[in-house]
């Protein structure tokens, strides 16, 4: 496809419209009405694009069976509404998800949930099927299939003694842990340290904090500085509240 953009005068100067028109739209310029013009000229010589649900409105027109194949990954924590559109777009699709991972945060209600399969008339399996709450776009797909997934059972991220408890609680022991180790800090994996501190609210009553554990943490840190001196290896401290980084920042 390089050879044919380059060949072909009016794909080239297609596809440089088309750039402009999108890098404009991603600064909340015009152009994405552009943009989505431009697109099926450009689409057979530039055939792979990768985007995210929300950016599909953006980028290319609602168009009924576009591409050949569409790829749906981190699909369990993908809501199956923001899919659709994708799908549609689609002459096939291919979703790819783990259904032991939690699924997507929504704030959407019980009570609500239900009043809306009400009012479109879903059955309760159709309802429990469908849940926006409860079920992932891979959960939904799952259901579909009507066979098992395919498993893909080589795992390349995590250090073998971090993954041996996903592997054995939640997969059965069926993943082969393939991640270098070769720079790997030779010291315990996992170590559990117990803080007795209390929570309270960070500034203007926004996020969470805890000031032992911060303390603990910064005493832990010092500790681990020392031992990584000079072994070119950096290390990271992962927090889910705000304030609570910003204390440990402080």
């Amino acid at each position: 496809w390089h050879e044919t953009l380059h060949g072909d005068p009016d794909a080239r100067a297609s596809a440089t419209k088309l750039a402009e028109h999108l890098h404009a739209a991603s600064q909340g310029q015009a152009g994405a009405r552009s943009a989505r013009k431009l697109f099926p000229k450009v689409l057979p010589v530039l055939p792979v694009w990768g985007v995210t649900n929300l950016s599909a409105k953006t980028n290319f027109p609602l168009q009924r069976g576009m591409f050949d194949l569409v790829v749906i990954d981190e699909a369990s924590q993908c809501d199956a509404a923001s899919a659709i559109p994708l799908l549609y777009r689609a002459k096939r699709a291919l979703i790819i998800g783990d259904q032991q991972q939690l699924i997507h945060i929504t704030q959407l209600g019980q009570n609500r949930e239900r009043q809306i399969a009400a009012k479109w008339g879903l059955s309760d399996t159709d309802a429990s099927e469908f849940s926006y709450r409860e079920r992932s776009c891979f959960g939904m797909a799952n259901l579909r299939v009507g066979a098992s997934p395919h498993l893909l059972d080589l795992h390349f991220r995590s250090q073998a003694a971090i993954a041996h408890f996903s592997n054995e609680r939640f997969y059965g022991g069926q993943l082969n842990i393939c991640t270098d180790v070769d720079h790997v800090f030779d010291e315990p994996t996992i170590e559990w340290r117990h803080v007795a501190g209390d929570c309270s609210q960070g500034p203007r009553g926004r996020s969470w904090l805890n000031s032992e554990e911060a303390q603990a943490t910064i005493t832990a840190i010092r500790g681990l500085t020392e031992q990584l001196r000079g072994l070119g290896l950096s290390l990271g401290v992962v927090t889910p509240y705000r304030a609570q980084v910003e204390l440990l920042q402080d």
